[in-house]
């Protein structure tokens, strides 16, 4: 799972009036998205298939997803956020605008499951499946991928 929140440079680098606000903004300081597999929207099961192949077994090797997308991405998720930032600077609001990058990490984690190439399945595995395809094999953890949008000092969901 990888989050998205609001982080500002220090606030002697701020060269703007604009910047400024945007540091002091509380309403960006309470947003944060949780995307990938979060426990409050995708069964435990799943998760833990989620977390066995991101980091590995000691006998299925790691087949990060989730970290790969969270890097492979990272600048246009910046982008995005600094241009939903600016719009609720004109009283634009925030939580659908945050809606839009969860569904947008969502998608390229989808994206990275089926790019994934490496390391190849073992014979036996693909003997068994008769597939040579990683991480899709009843497809539940690729449309299992989620966010949970969160509001607050304490993160909780929004509901």
């Amino acid at each position: 799972m990888f989050r998205v929140k609001f982080e500002s440079k220090k606030k002697s680098s701020l060269k703007n009036k604009r910047d400024l606000e945007l540091f002091n903004s509380e309403a960006l300081k309470a947003v944060t998205i949780k995307s990938g597999f979060p426990a409050e929207k995708v069964k435990k099961s799943i998760v833990e298939r989620a977390v066995f192949n991101e980091f590995g077994t000691r006998n299925i090797p790691a087949r990060p997803f989730v970290r790969v997308a969270s890097n492979k991405f990272k600048d246009k998720y910046s982008r995005m956020f600094a241009a939903i930032a600016k719009k609720s600077l004109r009283g634009k609001k925030l939580s659908s605008e945050m809606e839009k990058i969860g569904r947008e990490q969502v998608k390229d984690i989808q994206r990275t499951i089926l790019s994934l190439r490496t390391p190849p399945l073992a014979a036996e595995t693909i003997r068994r499946k008769k597939s040579r395809k990683l991480l899709i094999d009843t497809k539940q953890m690729f449309f299992s991928a989620s966010y949970v949008l969160t509001q607050g000092r304490k993160g909780k969901p929004k509901r």
